[in-house]
């Protein structure tokens, strides 16, 4: 579990730093990172990855109990 939320950190962390270089935003510009999502006007990545995780689970748990969900 621990490794799951050090990957999600870590996306976090790219998603933003790809967002400031997308805007040519520094850290001299002081510009927190709720702006930039609401200046992007995109979801935040923590967001996104529970939404595909709810819709996955979802799928696995309509599926017959006879047949086991492929990884």
């Amino acid at each position: 579990m621990e490794n799951n939320r050090r990957n999600l950190i870590l996306m976090f962390v790219f998603h933003q730093w790809y967002l400031h270089k997308l805007f040519y935003i520094t850290y001299r510009d002081h510009i927190t990172n709720e702006e930039i999502l609401k200046r992007d006007g995109c979801t935040r990545l923590e967001d996104i990855v529970a939404e595909r995780r709810f819709c996955q689970a979802g799928h696995s748990l309509r599926l017959p109990d006879q047949k086991t969900a492929m990884r």
